[in-house]
């Protein structure tokens, strides 16, 4: 039988994984802790001041003691900060696979990469709770659920640290929307806290054994997270025996003396407040205390060293940048993270010997869409766009159409300049085709940094004919374009990213072109293409004649990410074009880029079919082109509610209130699918739901009871049967309800899950165990987690919805 409740595959896998990295092993806590308080008795009080400041994405060395600088990294989707990079599934796609196995393999390869580049300590995995769609950063985050977050972050640090590579937690806590992040103060109850908000980072630290954690930007209940006693001294440190270090976010902290007494050890990315200017004359008057800062110092060289970092290099050479192993990770992990959301008439997969042709469309169908924005953004080595892969997986029998294409130059010529005035002589002269850059991390060939640079490209466009031709742009920042000597485009300002599409009759003949472009800061985007223009009348006449149409809608990079909100709604435009796609084509599959829900009114019941394929990562084109044509059956299952509109998520009447910089959460423990239940509101798509191309049947339900006192467990068994013709993964999810309780309780929590691979035919048992913590709730009383006597409902299914088995027990 397969035990949900352990880790013991994961373990021995990040074991193995070990062993083949060929490292030091690292050194034992009594060691660590000898070893760092030799090395603070020889630290100057200013030295130990100035080591609590971060120096860039870096703590800094001290040379003269042997101590080293350990290098960080953003990583939410991959090792970012140092050049191309492999991208990994988003934070809600890896959850979509629930997947324990899968997450500790994206671990391992994240771990590699990290490695690689001489990385000691990876800005990742965020564990924030998906609490409303509109969240920008809700693609970092993994889901609604606590128990589902917690039980996949774990292996996937397990993964990540078995490289001897250390995580960092993020982001403590409460930082649910990205508006206003500075600024608002997430005002939650003790229990729901305890509950919902802290379960995963109490997991990551107590199971995970993450070593890292960083403090979010927003207030928690009127105290600035950086300087909140209540989340780091008395939770962290206290409650949870937190040992490692406590980060802040970048520029994150406001007051240096407040942060130092609260707990925080390091100041990243500078020590801005936390430094000698404040912090001596703070100690001199008695305000903070030296023994705090040693303790900060003591935590940071007690982690590095106890990771071995003073005792090796950090940098493995015999693992490439560009890793084949990573590749296949990324393949694997979006594979599984696909949420199959509806297929009406068993529209897919599609037939390879009936279709024989398939037109890919919308704004996301080229290049790909694999990634959000902010510092979650990975630049890579390679991309698989929905369109390629299609053009990959479909086969030589099948035409594959697109409008998309950018037509390209006869010739151009790019120089790039090392500042923002294309001036002076430039440091790279290169040959292109195209102008399709996204520049946010890597810088372009010849510049050391992505930032304060300019490009100017000359070259000539030919139309084959004469006719209507569209002329688009897509640039952050500034941007000029002249077509034969003339100014069609100037937009020379620092701005976010913006796009232009203008329609304009060209000639047979040479065209002259020249775009200039400068990057004043923040995302590095500039796009220039050109294609023959075709009215929506005479596309949609011409698209009836194909097989079927694969519509790519969503988001991207620029419009959900982090800093900013993103909307409920779908873009007017993808929702009229689909809307208008239904009407001539019976065979519409909507593929959808999305950190979470959408508004669905107005094309959802107009397509038989719909993908959700999330920000999953460089190979997301592949996975969702071999889902497509059924070379893989789709096993996503969703990490979140899907509402059928913004208003009826539980938290929508709270979170947009910014009264007295002030956001309640006044849902308290019934968000997500709770809140549903509560309020007997049906969604679009149920927490846990995703469809197969096979069937699959529960049953065969046992509850027994092992054990005694505290340490009494409840056993769950079921059988799972593939009832259906293909071979296919299905989710087994429990889910317990207290039938009676002194406080509100949910009607039911997950509460144990486990993904089961099946032939046609084959069944396999699921087994399940039920501790008193799963039956716990937090007391805010006594302060401590509480199991009361009495009975309790099991329920076993396919979703939080679906869910044919029940059952129950008394405690």
């Amino acid at each position: 039988m397969i035990n949900t409740q352990n880790f013991i595959i994961t373990i021995a896998c990040a074991c193995a994984c070990m062993t083949a990295v060929g490292s030091a092993a690292t050194v034992n806590a009594d060691q660590a802790e000898k070893r760092a308080s030799e090395l603070l008795k020889q630290m100057t009080l200013e030295e130990k001041i100035d080591y609590i400041g971060g120096l860039g994405i870096s703590i800094r060395a001290i040379p003269r003691l042997g101590i080293p600088e350990i290098v960080m990294s953003d990583g939410p989707m991959g090792c970012r900060c140092y050049g191309k990079a492999a991208a990994f599934p988003a934070g809600i796609a890896l959850a979509a696979t629930w997947n324990r196995t899968m997450a500790d393999e994206i671990g391992i390869a994240l771990g590699r990469e990290c490695r690689a580049r001489g990385v000691h300590i990876i800005l990742a995995p965020a564990v924030n709770i998906y609490r409303s769609p509109l969240c920008g950063r809700n693609f970092e985050y993994m889901g609604e659920d606590p128990y589902l977050a917690s039980h996949m972050v774990v292996p996937l640090i397990d993964g990540v640290q078995s490289q001897e590579v250390l995580t960092t937690i993020k982001h403590f806590a409460c930082n649910n929307q990205e508006w206003d992040r500075n600024g608002i103060s997430s005002e939650v109850d003790e229990r729901t806290l305890n509950e919902i908000y802290f379960t995963a980072f109490r997991a990551a630290v107590q199971k995970g054994k993450s070593r890292c954690l960083m403090i979010s930007y927003n207030l928690v209940n009127g105290v600035h997270s950086s300087e909140n006693d209540y989340l780091m001294n008395q939770t962290l440190k206290r409650d949870w025996g937190f040992g490692g270090i406590i980060m802040s976010d970048w520029w994150s902290t406001y007051n240096g003396v407040n942060a130092a007494n609260a707990g925080l050890d390091l100041e990243m990315p500078n020590g801005d407040y936390m430094n000698q200017k404040n912090l001596l004359p703070a100690i001199k008057d008695g305000l903070v205390k030296e023994s705090t800062i040693d303790e900060k110092v003591t935590r940071i060289l007690r982690t590095i060293i106890k990771a071995g970092f003073l005792d090796r290099p950090q940098t493995l050479s015999n693992i490439p940048l560009d890793d084949p192993k990573s590749d296949d990770a990324a393949l694997k992990g979006a594979r599984e993270s696909i949420v199959l959301l509806k297929n009406d008439h068993k529209v897919l997969p599609l037939n390879r010997r009936k279709i024989k042709s398939i037109a890919v469309l919308g704004p996301n169908a080229y290049p790909a869409v694999y990634c959000g924005g902010g510092s979650a953004y990975t630049t890579t080595f390679k991309s698989v766009s929905i369109l390629e892969g299609i053009k990959s997986v479909a086969g030589k029998g099948v035409d594959v159409y697109t409008p998309l294409q950018d037509l390209g130059f006869v010739k151009c010529k790019m120089e790039v300049f090392n500042n923002k005035e294309l001036s002076g002589e430039p440091v790279k002269v290169s040959d292109v085709e195209h102008i399709n850059n996204i520049w946010t991390t890597v810088a372009p060939e010849g510049l050391a940094s992505p930032a304060n640079f300019s490009v100017r490209w000359t070259g000539k466009i030919h139309p084959d004919k004469a006719g209507k031709y569209r002329l688009n742009t897509r640039y952050d920042d500034g941007i000029r374009v002249w077509l034969d000597g003339k100014l069609i485009l100037d937009d020379w300002t620092d701005h976010l990213v913006r796009s232009t599409d203008e329609a304009m009759e060209l000639e047979a003949r040479d065209y002259d072109v020249k775009v200039e472009y400068y990057q004043g800061g923040g995302e590095a985007i500039i796009a220039f293409q050109w294609k023959p223009y075709v009215t929506p009348e005479e596309e949609m006449r011409d698209l009836k004649k194909y097989d079927a149409v694969v519509y790519c809608a969503g988001f991207n990079n620029t419009t959900e990410g982090e800093g900013f909100d993103r909307p409920f709604e779908l873009p007017k435009a993808q929702v009229e074009y689909i809307s208008a796609l239904s009407k001539v084509h019976p065979k519409v599959i909507v593929t959808l880029n999305t950190g979470g829900g959408v508004a669905w009114a107005g094309w959802l019941d107009r397509v038989p079919a719909v993908m959700q394929t999330w920000y999953s990562g460089q190979e997301i084109g592949r996975a969702a082109a071999e889902i497509i044509f059924g070379d893989v059956n789709p096993s996503g299952k969703l990490p979140a509610t899907f509402e059928k509109r913004a208003e009826d998520n539980p938290s929508f009447p709270y979170y947009s209130i910014k009264t007295n910089k002030k956001t309640p959460y006044t849902e308290g423990i019934f968000g997500g699918y709770r809140g549903y239940d509560k309020n007997k509101v049906e969604p679009q798509f149920c927490f846990g739901y995703g469809l197969s191309y096979t069937t699959f049947e529960f049953s065969n339900l046992k509850i027994k009871k092992t054990g005694t006192g505290d340490a009494r467990n409840i056993i769950v068994t079921c059988d799972v049967m593939n009832t259906g013709e293909r071979a296919g993964m299905e989710v087994a999810q429990l889910y317990l309800g207290d039938v009676k309780c002194s406080v509100p309780r949910p009607v039911r929590e997950l509460k144990g899950f486990d993904k089961v691979s099946l032939n046609p035919g084959e069944t396999k048992p699921v087994s399940f165990t039920l501790t008193k913590e799963d039956l716990s709730f937090f007391d805010v009383k006594t302060h401590k987690w509480v199991a009361e006597p009495g009975r309790f409902k099991v329920w076993v299914g396919s979703s939080s919805r679906d869910i044919p088995l029940h059952g129950g027990f008394e405690w």
